[in-house]
């Protein structure tokens, strides 16, 4: 999913929000089986052309976050998104 926080005109809101057919471990106290990134930067539009690559050709990914505390609306922060196979 694709999110624009409505409540913002500037471009701090655009974020993506992945859910995996697994669950997050490492004690995951962000409330939900979620991931999110920001559109705003270069690595953030990386993670979300890797995630797209992976889905259209069926591969699997490993998603790593910031801090399992490191949460924004109940999904846990990207931090490095690693191809596998």
């Amino acid at each position: 999913m694709v999110h624009k926080n409505p409540d913002t005109n500037s471009d701090t809101g655009e974020r993506f929000i992945v859910r995996l057919d697994s669950s997050i471990s490492n004690g995951n106290e962000c409330g939900n089986d979620q991931w999110t990134g920001y559109l705003n930067s270069d690595a953030g539009r990386a993670h979300y052309s890797t995630l797209l690559a992976h889905s259209i050709s069926n591969k699997s990914i490993k998603l790593q976050g910031t801090s399992s505390t490191h949460c924004i609306g109940g999904a846990m922060l990207i931090r490095n998104a690693y191809s596998k196979w």
